[in-house]
């Protein structure tokens, strides 16, 4: 039976561990950032899905079709001020946590 593959020992995206692992610990509003990106993100695909077929849809009359249009759209433009919002909230955790750093380098 072959051996298997040798590979790196920490999992994609960890800090490796003992000498040489980081000494930060992880930012909530980084995790906070990274678990609100997925389900925007499935809501967002989904929504603008929805969009296509109620655009293509037989049997609603021209008013109805605008209304869940519309609905659609602002469902839509909510998802992307909130994932703006998130963004915006990381550079300046980012700007906050260099500012940090800066003034501890500056004090050794």
């Amino acid at each position: 039976m072959p051996a298997p593959p040798r590979g790196p020992t920490t999992l994609p995206g960890r800090a490796p561990s003992g000498d040489d692992a980081d000494d930060r610990t992880p930012d909530p509003l980084d995790l906070l950032r990274h678990d609100l990106k997925g389900p925007l993100t499935v809501i967002r695909g989904q929504t603008q899905l929805l969009l296509r077929r109620a655009a293509r849809l037989e049997g609603l009359d021209g008013t109805e079709r605008a209304w869940l249009l519309e609905r659609g759209a602002r469902i839509d433009a909510a998802i992307m001020a909130m994932a703006a919002r998130i963004e915006q909230l990381g550079r300046e955790s980012q700007a906050a946590e260099d500012a940090r750093e800066q003034r501890s380098e500056q004090g050794r």
